[in-house]
């Protein structure tokens, strides 16, 4: 079952400002990155189409969107995990929402890599 694209179309039309970005999440969109959250945190307003059953219509894609992704090669009931997945990604490279803006700099994926180890209040365990 795929989603009619009349109620998807309404919606855009309501929400979406000329300056909103829409982002279509669908398993055959570019795979979700440390990178493309930054690129995303710099737009202006982001609206995210979420399919589920079988997808949307494909005038959704064609019309609407202006970029797809994903978060990966699996597959879920609807994309509402995705989506939070990517607010969550994007939302704390904003100014401001970890308090510190270092917090962000020396992190996992930041230059594209994993961080080092964290052993900082643990216990040695031996080996």
């Amino acid at each position: 079952m795929v989603l009619k694209p009349e109620p998807i179309f309404e919606a855009v039309e309501k929400l979406a400002a000329e300056s909103a970005r829409v982002i279509l999440l669908t398993p055959t969109g570019r795979t979700f990155n440390q990178a493309t959250a930054a690129e995303l945190a710099q737009q202006e307003r982001l609206l995210l189409l979420c399919g589920s059953y079988e997808g949307v219509d494909e005038r959704v894609r064609a019309a609407l969107a202006d970029d797809e992704l994903s978060i990966g090669d699996y597959v879920l009931t609807n994309g509402g995990l995705p989506a939070m997945v990517i607010i969550d990604a994007v939302t704390r490279l904003l100014p401001g929402v970890l308090g510190d803006e270092k917090s962000t700099w020396d992190e996992s994926f930041s230059q594209g890599l994993l961080e080092y180890p964290s052993t900082r209040g643990q216990r040695n365990f031996g080996a």
